[in-house]
């Protein structure tokens, strides 16, 4: 009993531990409770003690936020092995995944399953790949309330990737952002802060469309993600999505999507921990937030990367146009917020992001904005877009948008304690009748 006393009189201090009672949790909650009493008729009295001690020992654990009973490691080189690997993690146990195999890849049509995560998963992905294609309707990877992800990427001998700075230069803003946007696995943020932007814009009005020449002095930086392991989805919903009560740690890692439906990272009433890897080249055409999405939830930003997102309803830029058949209406090409918060400091980088509005961040619904020392928010974009070829529709904060609120209980707020926002350009509105 000493271990209860010294809680008791306030000599030790549990850890804050949040549980959340989803359906699965309240019905083996009620089946136990109702059959509690027949159960114990049918056992020993040192059977009962066992079990008594064992409730006790889960009482503790859940009070005090003990560590999940550790299954061990595993390596996996097939997809179905890395299901496997996975889903047997059952609530209150944790296991680390390792991927043992260059490239593992799943197909829907080929009886390949997405992956739903309900205890504590570590995923290692060790430089390597992992690629999924769906059928438009299920998420790669699903975080079940109570549940924790956690992914990283060990190096090994390599080094870990770092920035190169290349020569500024004055070129064409589209033709720049096309030539990013085209790299497969470089990187480039643009608009850098060491350069003001001082873009030249021109515009011919014509019967059906309006061009667009955007002009500006780009200092690019370049970072090879090759030994960097990913997670790539296409034809899914997202790449991750967390529910409720779920929990996403990405320490290191590619999180990729191609013809996604939603956001690349969805939150639903979850929390985000983004202290590394790259969240790059996600471009969607239906959703808001081309690189992460928050609704209800909680995200904090200490590092990583969310480059080179965007967001519009159809069709590609061409080069230094954009008309009625290249619309962009949807928010947030880095981040979406939907009643959320969301810490951005350290290292962390938002860059070259692109969105009607909010090209970095877009907030609304009651959601709060930190922006803390060492953040950089650059080179993003609010396109704007066209409802039509004769109305355009106006831009707003390429960097950041707040957006309006109906009334003060619902009103968006952004505090800015140090950081970097710089270089962001939001297109003004233009008439073209």
């Amino acid at each position: 009993m000493k271990l209860l006393e010294e809680f008791w009189y306030g000599n030790i201090k549990p850890t804050e531990y949040d549980t959340f009672a989803c359906k699965e949790y309240k019905e083996i909650f009620r089946l136990i409770t109702k059959n509690e009493e027949k159960l114990q008729a049918t056992m020993t009295e040192e059977q009962k003690e066992l079990v008594y001690n064992r409730e006790k020992l889960l009482a503790l654990e859940w009070l005090w936020g003990a560590a999940a009973m550790d299954l061990g490691d595993v390596y996996v080189s097939k997809w179905e092995e890395l299901v496997s690997a996975i889903e047997n993690v059952n609530p209150g146990e944790a296991r680390t995944v390792h991927v043992d195999s260059w490239i593992i890849e799943g197909k829907y049509e080929s009886g390949g399953s997405p992956i739903t995560v309900r205890g504590n998963v570590t995923l290692d992905l060790h430089g390597r790949r992992l690629s999924y294609t769906g059928d438009n309707t299920q998420n790669l990877f699903t975080v079940n309330p109570g549940a924790t992800f956690t992914v990283i990427n060990t190096y090994g001998e390599d080094a870990p990737p770092a920035w190169t700075e290349g020569s500024s230069k004055t070129d064409s803003f589209w033709q720049t952002v096309l030539a990013i946007k085209s790299n497969g696995l470089n990187v480039a943020t643009y608009i850098s802060s060491y350069y003001s932007v001082t873009p030249r814009l021109a515009v011919s009005t014509q019967v059906d469309k309006t061009t667009l020449d955007l002009r500006a002095e780009f200092q690019v930086h370049e970072i090879n993600l090759s030994k960097v392991g990913a997670i790539s989805g296409t034809n899914v919903k997202s790449a991750v999505f967390v529910d409720e009560g779920g929990a996403l740690n990405i320490e290191d890692g590619r999180i990729t999507t191609t013809s996604s439906i939603d956001s690349a990272i969805s939150v639903k009433g979850g929390i985000l921990n983004l202290s590394g890897g790259y969240i790059v080249g996600n471009d969607h055409t239906s959703c808001n937030g081309g690189g992460i999405s928050v609704t209800d939830g909680v995200l904090n930003m200490s590092g990583g990367v969310i480059a080179n997102n965007s967001v519009r309803t159809r069709g590609e830029f061409s080069s230094n146009t954009t008309d009625g058949t290249n619309v962009a209406i949807q928010n947030g090409g880095g981040i979406y917020l939907d009643n959320s918060k969301a810490t951005i400091g350290s290292e962390a980088m938002i860059v070259g992001n692109l969105a009607t509005n909010g090209g970095g961040i877009y907030a609304t619904n009651g959601s709060h904005v930190v922006i803390e020392d060492g953040a950089k928010i650059a080179g993003n974009v609010a396109l704007g877009g066209f409802r039509n070829p004769s109305e355009r529709v106006k831009s707003s904060g390429g960097g950041i948008y707040m957006a309006p609120y109906s009334d003060k209980n619902n009103r968006n707020t952004l505090d800015v304690t140090g950081g970097s926002i710089t270089g962001n350009i939001a297109y003004p509105q233009i008439n073209t009748t």
